[in-house]
């Protein structure tokens, strides 16, 4: 977890945290109607993509952005209070758990051009997807917001949706592109 510190002091990593925090909320913003629970269970997020993507592009990065994001958005519709800092978590780790576990399972490139790297992939975005609703779910239990097991699943399976869906076809698509440019970020770099 250092490196989500010691990321701060390269201008390269802060602008992928702003890039990822941007494009994040402007993918959640449009569809912050489609929800459960007054607000606190979002099944249209396919934002969730970017966060489980640049993870790959970007480490730590990526966890930053997508947790600023998040807040970034909440802001935009109003809808701030103690169920944010659970948000600003759970999309933290949303952002973080991909990669980190990608490079502590295996050596290759998540270019996900075979069958078992999509499987790794899959596993993976479920794992971080489930890890984030666990946050959430757990926040809005103890704040009396929203249950915890329909809050659970509901964001847990939304988000592995979202996240395999549009986070696959974006690595699929884009992998290439940044790893050719010297865009992919490695633990060494910080």
């Amino acid at each position: 977890m250092l490196d989500t510190i010691s990321m701060w002091k390269n201008s390269k990593m802060i602008t992928y945290v702003l890039l990822t925090a941007v494009l994040y909320f402007v993918l959640l913003y449009p569809f912050q109607a489609l929800t459960f629970f007054e607000g606190y269970a979002d099944f249209g997020r396919i934002g969730v993509g970017i966060p489980m993507a640049f993870s790959f592009f970007f480490g730590p990065a990526a966890a930053w952005g997508s947790a600023i994001g998040n807040i970034i958005c909440d802001i935009a519709i109003a809808h701030v209070d103690l169920s944010s800092c659970f948000g600003l978590i759970g999309n933290f780790l949303l952002g973080y758990i991909p990669y980190k576990l990608w490079t502590r399972i295996t050596d290759k490139k998540p270019d996900l051009r075979s069958f078992k790297k999509f499987t790794l992939f899959t596993g993976i975005a479920v794992i971080a997807s489930t890890l984030c609703a666990i946050v959430i779910a757990l926040g809005l239990y103890w704040l009396g917001y929203a249950p915890f097991l329909p809050t659970l699943l509901i964001i847990s399976v939304t988000n592995s949706i979202w996240a395999v869906s549009i986070g696959g076809t974006i690595l699929i698509l884009a992998y290439d592109f940044f790893a050719k440019r010297n865009l992919i970020y490695t633990e060494r770099e910080i």
